[in-house]
C-alpha cells in the first residue's frame, strides 16, 4: 500500500508516488505476479544508480525542503504494465478499466497523465514500430495538480 495508494479511496496517491512526482520521477509499475519483468527493472536501476545515486548525496528530505506529510500532487506521469484479463479489463490502482476483447491475455501499458487528467492505454504488437493508443479514459483526481518545482527537478 505504501507504493500504490489506498484500497478504500480510488485515485488517492501514496506518499511514495507523490514524492517521485514531486522530484520529477515517472514511476513504472510492472504487472503484478510477473517476476520475470524484474530483470528489466534491475537493469534500469543499475543504470540510474550510476547516473544519479552515485553522484548525489542526500542527508535528509527535510534538508531538501520536502515534508512527506504535506506533499502536493505534482504534474507528471505514472505508468503501469498490465495484463488484460479474460473479461478484457485491466486493474490500475484498484480500479478496473475495460480495454477491449482484442487484447485479452496481452500486456498493455497504461499511463496516467495528471496534467491532462487522462489515462491512455497503449499496445505494441511485435511487428509494430511504436505503441498504439488503444483506449483513453478521463482520470480526474479531485485534487489540485501542482507544477514541477524547477529548483528540485533536473534533466
Amino acid at each position: 500500500m505504501c507504493f500504490i495508494g489506498d484500497f478504500r479511496y480510488p485515485r488517492k496517491f501514496s506518499r511514495f508516488i507523490r514524492l517521485c512526482l514531486y522530484v520529477g520521477i515517472e514511476v513504472v509499475f510492472i504487472a503484478p505476479s510477473s517476476p520475470w519483468m524484474n530483470g528489466s527493472i534491475e537493469n534500469f536501476n543499475n543504470w540510474f544508480g550510476a547516473k544519479f545515486w552515485d553522484k548525489e548525496t542526500f542527508t535528509s528530505l527535510k534538508a531538501m525542503g520536502i515534508n512527506l506529510d504535506k506533499l502536493p500532487l505534482t504534474d507528471g506521469k505514472i505508468h503501469f504494465i498490465r495484463k488484460v484479463d479474460n473479461k478484457a479489463r485491466i486493474n490500475v490502482l484498484n480500479e478496473v478499466f475495460e480495454v477491449g476483447k482484442a487484447f485479452i491475455s496481452e500486456y498493455v501499458w497504461a499511463t496516467i497523465c495528471l496534467e491532462k487528467r487522462k489515462m491512455g492505454v497503449y499496445y505494441r504488437a511485435q511487428d509494430w514500430n511504436a505503441p498504439a493508443l488503444i483506449k483513453e479514459f478521463g482520470y480526474d483526481v479531485n485534487e489540485r495538480i501542482s507544477p514541477i518545482r524547477q529548483d528540485i527537478w533536473k534533466t
